[in-house]
This record gives C-alpha cells, sequence and structure tokens, in this order.
C-alpha cells in the first residue's frame, strides 16, 4: 500500500477550518496544555463527514441510528516540543451505553506494570515468571506459556499478546491478579470515573468468580519465589455508572434460542469513549497530566506500552504470529478498515487498541506520520446490528463498520495533511525497532 496522502476535500476544509477556528469559544485548562470546544457535535467534524458524506455513508446519512461518537484531538507542539491538544466531538453530549469489549485491556496493561513498580521486590519485574494457581472451578492453574520463548507466563507477554492480537485469556489472568477492588481505586484515583471493569473474558465464569483475586505465584528464572499474592474475595459492591443498561431488542442465548427482551448489560464491563481515549493519551502524553492522573510507570514501561500497541503481529519475534491469520491491518480499523495486503513501505503508523463485540465496534488510536510531521488522537465508536437481536453474531462490521471507521480515519488524515503547524514534532520517543522482541 503506497503512503495515504489523502486531499479529499482538501481546499473547502482548509478554507473551513480557519472560518471556524476563529469563531469557536475554548475552554483552556493545565497550563494550555488543552483546548476543547465544549461537548456539543464539533462544526468542524461535521463539516469533515460533510466533505465525505458518500464514502462515509450509510453512517453519515444518519449518525443517531448508528449511535456514533467520535472524540478528534489535534496535536500542536511548542518550541520545546510540548504538545497542546485541542479537541473535538461527535456524541459526547448525550454519549449512548455501548459495551467496550477489549478496550479495557489498556488500562488493565497499565495497571498491571504499575501493580509491580509499587510492590518494590528486586528482582521482580514484566519478564519474571508468573505463575496463577487453580482456585475457581472454572479455571485450571496457568504454569505454562507455549507462546513465550521461556515457556512460561509472565506479565510482559500477557500484555503483548493482548496489545498485538487483543487475546481475551491474557487479560483474564491480569485481571485475576489485579482484582476488581485494585483496578476501581486506582482508575477513580486517577479521575477516571466513567469505568466499570468487573468481568473477566472466561466463560463458564459465575458472578462470583469475577470477584476472586486469585493465588498468583512470581519467580526469577531459577523459580525462586518472589512474591506470592494469597487470595482473597472482594466484598465492594461496585455499580455501573449509567445505571440500568438495556440494549437490542432481543438475544440470543447460548443454546440458540431467541428470547424476545433486550439484553442487559447492567452488570457488563464499561468504559466511556472519553475515558478510553484520555487513557491513550496519558500514555503517550503523561506530561499533560497532573502527577496524580497519571499512572506510576517507568519510561520503560511507556515505552513498552507505546511499542507494541503500534507493532503489527508479524512483525512479532516473541511470540511469533501468522500473518496469512494476522494481517498487517489486524486491530487497525481506523484507515485501514477491511484491508487484507500485506502493508509495505507505509510510513503510517499507528497505536491502538479496538474493542468488537455485540455490533458495537470502536477503535482509539494515536496516529502518526513522522516522515510528513502529521499526528493526532482519534476515537470512534458506531453500533451495527441491524435487526437489533444481540449476542447472535449477525453484525454489519464489514459492510458498515470497517469501511467507516476506515474512511473516517482517511479523511482526518487527509485533513491533517492540510493542516498547518508552526513546530514540526520531534518524534524520537516512538524510534522503534519493531523487528527486535
Amino acid at each position: 500500500m503506497k503512503s495515504i496522502e489523502y486531499k479529499i476535500g482538501v481546499s473547502f476544509l482548509f478554507i473551513l477550518f480557519f472560518t471556524i477556528t476563529s469563531k469557536s469559544q475554548t475552554i483552556t485548562k493545565n497550563k494550555e496544555r488543552f483546548k476543547a470546544e465544549s461537548k456539543k457535535d464539533s462544526p468542524l467534524l461535521k463539516a469533515i463527514i460533510s466533505a465525505n458524506y458518500d464514502s462515509l455513508l450509510p453512517v453519515s446519512k444518519n449518525t443517531a441510528e448508528y449511535e456514533l461518537q467520535i472524540i478528534y484531538t489535534q496535536i500542536d507542539r511548542d518550541k520545546s516540543n510540548n504538545a497542546v491538544f485541542t479537541t473535538h466531538y461527535i456524541g459526547q453530549e448525550h454519549p449512548k451505553y455501548f459495551y467496550p469489549a477489549s478496550l479495557v485491556k489498556l488500562p488493565i496493561c497499565a495497571l498491571v506494570l504499575e501493580n509491580l513498580n509499587e510492590l518494590t521486590i528486586p528482582e521482580l519485574n514484566k519478564e519474571s515468571y508468573m505463575f496463577t494457581d487453580s482456585a475457581l472451578k472454572c479455571l485450571r492453574g496457568i504454569y505454562k506459556d507455549s507462546t513465550a520463548v521461556s515457556g512460561y507466563p509472565s506479565v510482559g507477554n500477557y500484555i503483548k499478546k493482548m496489545l498485538l492480537v487483543s487475546d481475551n485469556s491474557s487479560y483474564s489472568r491480569i485481571y485475576e491478579f489485579l482484582g476488581v477492588d485494585y483496578i476501581h481505586e486506582k482508575l477513580a484515583n486517577k479521575n477516571l470515573q466513567n469505568v466499570f471493569i468487573v468481568n473477566k473474558f472466561d466463560g463458564f465464569c459465575s458472578a462470583d468468580d469475577h470477584k476472586q483475586r486469585l493465588p498468583v505465584v512470581f519467580t526469577n528464572t531459577r523459580f525462586d519465589t518472589l512474591f506470592f499474592q494469597k487470595p482473597y474475595k472482594s466484598i465492594a459492591s461496585y455499580k455501573n455508572p449509567r445505571g440500568k443498561v438495556l440494549k437490542g431488542k432481543k438475544q440470543m442465548t447460548n443454546s440458540g434460542r431467541i428470547i424476545a427482551k433486550p439484553k442487559d448489560f447492567s452488570s457488563s464491563n464499561y468504559l466511556s469513549l472519553e475515558d478510553i481515549d484520555c487513557i491513550l493519551k496519558r500514555i503517550y502524553f503523561p506530561q499533560n497530566f497532573s502527577k496524580q492522573e497519571r499512572f506510576n510507570l517507568s519510561e520503560e514501561d511507556y515505552s513498552f506500552l507505546k511499542k507494541y500497541m503500534g507493532m503489527k503481529p508479524r512483525e512479532s519475534v516473541s511470540p511469533k504470529y501468522n500473518d496469512s491469520l494476522y494481517e498487517d491491518s489486524y486491530k487497525k480499523y481506523l484507515i485501514y478498515g477491511n484491508y487484507h495486503k500485506r502493508i509495505e513501505n507505509d510510513s503510517i503508523r499507528i497505536f491502538n487498541i479496538v474493542g468488537l463485540s455485540y455490533g458495537t465496534i470502536a477503535d482509539c488510536a494515536y496516529v502518526v506520520n513522522k516522515e510528513l510531521g502529521i499526528e493526532f488522537f482519534l476515537s470512534a465508536v458506531l453500533y451495527v446490528n441491524k435487526n437489533g437481536i444481540m449476542n447472535d453474531g449477525k453484525y454489519e462490521y464489514k459492510k458498515i463498520g470497517f469501511p467507516f471507521l476506515s474512511n473516517l480515519g482517511k479523511a482526518i488524515y487527509g485533513f491533517e495533511y492540510t493542516r498547518k503547524k508552526e513546530n514540526k514534532p520531534d518524534f524520537r520517543e516512538l524510534d522503534f525497532d519493531f523487528s527486535t522482541p
């Protein structure tokens, strides 16, 4: 695929940008690092959608029907390379509930690294062997990992698998180690309020099982115990910040029976688009947030997360992935969507996290072209479930979801291509060698 330098509606949008921004009222906070319009639908985003109306059909025809939400953040650098964010919204004044699916993996990845740092145990790190004992009927003990070079599980390998191919088992093992109390306490302290992470992704586990923090042993390569976590069950009660949440017209049971009532998501995970967008920004630009709002991570931790969010599955040496099963576009919905060819010599790099479940398709991304000095954040979610039946597997991901996100990403990229910046960004923090583990 050739380098993407889209110029869709360039002249119109270029002029419109200066017309709109000269009139818009902005709210400034945190030492001028953030500028945002109100949560009302952004005139700029509406203009970009209008200018690309045909390529964004059918969603552009009825954004309400598809429950579209978009958060687009422009990034400008000062002379010292500090970033200033200017954010534009669609569907954020009264956002609809959506099931976040794998979006919850990103805060879990950051929190487990924070947890290891806080334990301050010599030798204990993300490469230490991590053994999960069997304490639940729905789970056997985890003592091996065939995808790891060592053959043993570790926090580092679990994070890689989550960020590279959205591995559910890896998420569940880290969730069991952290526990529901730790997750909510830490995220609340960071002023992330619209978060409700109460489920792991293991089938056949009861609601009670999700409250268990399992016994976990960390060892060094000599199998000397570095840390042992005793099991305990949370007695706290957490409530979905959206209250009672019903979605869909009907639902299909695991046995294939159709029930004529909406699916209840009140006890399912929840993460608002704004919060996941904000979490991504805290990883790439922690200096834009107060010390309390940041994750307690080392520079090495930040680099580790950044690298594996941007890596293509075939670029990973450990774990190793077959590129016929995991294409270059895998997990890169914005810009690439359904693209099935190998992405060669493309200067665009997308650092992101995605969600795909129950007819909801979401992507939260930091898009960069180091050669052209282009960078922006783009988070979007839409609902594609025409028949209204939850859990039947009949969703319009390929027909509507992927094409829309792909073309939306191209439209924003095309607009950014025209946008003048006073200072070209310095991307040295993103100089990763993606060919090394």
